[in-house]
């Protein structure tokens, strides 16, 4: 019997994601950058003949054409399990293995991840990636590379403690978002509101983390890997996930690949 060529394929909300093994590296694609008639292509071309499924998305969209197989996991337990282990081959087997994992796409989920044990918080954050695209939209941009580039340019409008309170800057309490868009006007500059619009998603997920690392039953961390296409293709999200990451005393980490997170451990799930 012919031995299969494999690859492991997240199919989520907004994007389809590949990857594969190639001579020396690790082939990754996703529909962010190639129609999904052009993913498909792309996997035949490279071979594959049959695809580890992952994601929960519609799989009969990628699927056709290929033989398929899929963790016998619930499909929520599945991404769980299989994107904190692509995470931890992407960072490699020195890294510390005890981390939050903030998966930010369509939305933003968060698994506490010590060494072999993954739980999820049953609680996401809603302002992620979609409420991007649709500030975007109302902007006049439905570009997303577009979208990134403004933002980059800009800088934040909102109002902060400091603004109100003079005598607080410099502290910690005078860093706080007073009021998000606090410092906007009508002629405000689009790079400058574009920044808000990321600035404040970002600050949106570093108290959702503030607030489960309150609760009892939370897993202790001192690291916060971030992945997913939003993170991944958004330059400046990045800039204030660290900035704010560092403001509550934690690391923030982000892998060149950490997007293809899950299509990587779905990949090197064994049947």
């Amino acid at each position: 019997m012919q031995e299969h060529k494999i690859a492991g394929v997240d199919v989520g909300n907004t994007f389809t994601k590949a990857c594969w093994e190639e001579v020396n590296h690790f082939r990754c694609i996703s529909t962010a950058d190639l129609t999904l008639g052009q993913l498909r292509e792309e996997l035949r071309s490279a071979g594959i003949t049959k695809l580890h499924l992952s994601g929960i998305g519609d799989a009969s969209r990628v699927s056709e054409g290929f033989e398929t197989t899929r963790s016998e996991l619930s499909a929520i337990e599945a991404e769980i399990t299989l994107q904190a282990q692509g995470v931890k081959i992407l960072r490699g087997p020195e890294a510390d293995q005890n981390f939050l994992l903030v998966s930010i796409g369509t939305g933003a989920s968060f698994t506490f991840v010590q060494g072999d044990t993954y739980q999820r918080f049953p609680i996401g954050s809603a302002r992620a990636g979609r409420t991007l695209q649709c500030r975007a939209a109302l902007m006049g941009v439905t570009d997303m590379e577009m979208f990134a580039r403004l933002a980059g340019q800009g800088t934040h409008l909102d109002l902060l403690v400091k603004d109100a309170c003079p005598d607080l800057a410099g502290t910690p309490e005078g860093e706080l978002v007073l009021a998000f868009f606090g410092k906007a006007e009508a002629n405000s500059r689009r790079a400058d509101l574009a920044a808000s619009e990321v600035h404040d998603v970002a600050v949106s997920i570093v108290k959702d983390i503030m607030l489960m690392e309150s609760m009892s039953h939370a897993l202790p961390f001192e690291e916060v890997v971030y992945i997913g296409s939003t993170v991944g293709r958004l330059p400046k999200l990045q800039e204030y996930l660290a900035e704010w990451t560092q403001k509550i005393g934690k690391r923030a980490q982000f892998h060149r690949k950490g997007e293809y997170a899950l299509a990587i451990g779905a990949y090197h799930w064994k049947e």
